[in-house]
């Protein structure tokens, strides 16, 4: 989506611009479908379809498209020995990549309202009739135009897919909302962990109730949002849903077994606790007493992160957002 939203920014500047998106793949790939590249009519790039194997001759016919406002399709496989000097996938495998004029341009009022929408902490579906140009909002139009069976994989799928109808080429484009970190504590702990989280592209927020230890200059990254209160007085301005993650940083029980149990009583994804297996178990008791049951307080990840032996802050926070991370992609 970060792409995307560059897009927009560039569109506002009235700087041109193109769009590279992966379509389909066969066997293995280097990135998925519906991954994106996108170039500015000064060379400005971000995103990638191949993580670099083709990105060459992907940048080279998106600035084709700039200059010509056409779109087309390329096709890209595994290379053998005898192409090694060709653009090829040295990975294995093939991609189709779809590279057009940015949709800004084309289609502003769908495409901002799409950003929009995004911005809001909501998921967007977009079809996208690559043979005539055509974009639709599934959340507007999606109905009478396939059969039932597609237009309910269309409603519930999570992942972007490519489909032919009446020999039309159809592309689903499913964006995601990115994982939404709560951190509760800005414990020595949280400087490193908003720096990867950040890197890592999530959304995050800061609680905190002690004001001086939200100062900006205490953060070579910033959270993307600080609220300066105590979890209680915080909780209806937060957003908990499948993909939030709630975990609790101060190392003090005024702070975070509150926090914990309105976590508890949300939908958040992800429940993880700092603190020796000790500490657990008082917070476990706490939170029994408050009524929770041992079913839902296992919800909990204590002690918090992956266990490999880490020391350092940067060590713990790097095993927090691995943890996240296993917990998002395969589950417990």
């Amino acid at each position: 989506m970060e792409e995307i939203r560059q897009l927009f920014e560039w569109h506002q500047s009235g700087i041109r611009a193109a769009m590279a998106t992966v379509i389909q793949t066969w066997g293995s790939s280097p990135r998925p479908v519906g991954s994106v590249l996108a170039i500015s009519e000064k060379g400005d790039i971000v995103g990638s379809v191949s993580g670099g194997c083709v990105e060459s001759e992907v940048i080279a016919a998106c600035q084709t498209s700039i200059a010509t406002g056409e779109s087309k399709f390329l096709d890209f496989k595994q290379i053998s020995e005898r192409e090694v000097w060709e653009s090829g996938l040295t990975c294995g495998g093939k991609i189709q990549v779809f590279v057009e004029p940015s949709p800004f341009d084309s289609q502003r009022n769908l495409w901002n309202f799409l950003v929009q929408r995004f911005n809001d902490g909501q998921e967007c579906r977009l079809l996208r009739n690559l043979s005539t140009g055509e974009d639709v909002d599934v959340s507007v139009d999606s109905t009478g135009r396939f059969t039932d069976e597609m237009t309910k994989k269309i409603s519930s799928s999570e992942d972007s897919f490519a489909f032919e109808v009446s020999d039309e080429e159809w592309f689903f484009l499913f964006l995601k909302q990115p994982i939404n970190l709560i951190v509760i504590g800005a414990s020595h702990i949280s400087l490193p962990l908003f720096r990867i989280a950040d890197s890592m592209r999530m959304r995050t927020t800061l609680v905190e109730p002690r004001s001086q230890l939200t100062e900006p200059s205490r953060f070579s990254t910033q959270p993307g949002r600080i609220v300066c209160g105590w979890p209680e007085d915080a909780w209806d301005s937060i957003i908990c849903n499948d993909t939030t993650c709630v975990i609790t940083l101060s190392h003090d029980d005024k702070i975070d077994v509150p926090a914990l149990a309105l976590a508890l009583r949300s939908n958040a994804r992800y429940i993880g606790a700092l603190g020796s297996k000790a500490t657990q178990l008082v917070r476990r008791a706490k939170l029994q007493e408050m009524g929770f049951e041992d079913s839902e307080i296992d919800r909990i990840h204590g002690p918090i992160g992956i266990s490999i032996g880490a020391k350092s802050p940067e060590e713990i926070a790097l095993s927090i957002v691995a943890e996240i991370i296993q917990e998002f992609r395969i589950g417990n």
